[in-house]
């Protein structure tokens, strides 16, 4: 069975893993040019006191 998959974020990711785990044909589809979801480190981060480290 073909399954699409819409956000390659930590979620979608797994959830694309497990369903080709389980012998589906999968494809992700996310509208940025990276995958990661909120995970994707973003230089803006760093002007922003809560996504500081150190």
């Amino acid at each position: 069975m073909k399954v699409a998959v819409i956000g390659a974020g930590a979620a979608g990711l797994v959830a694309a893993s497990e369903l080709s785990k389980s012998g589906h044909e999968v494809s992700v589809f996310e509208q940025s040019s990276r995958v990661g979801g909120i995970w994707v480190y973003k230089a803006a981060s760093e002007l922003d006191p809560l996504g500081q480290t150190g």
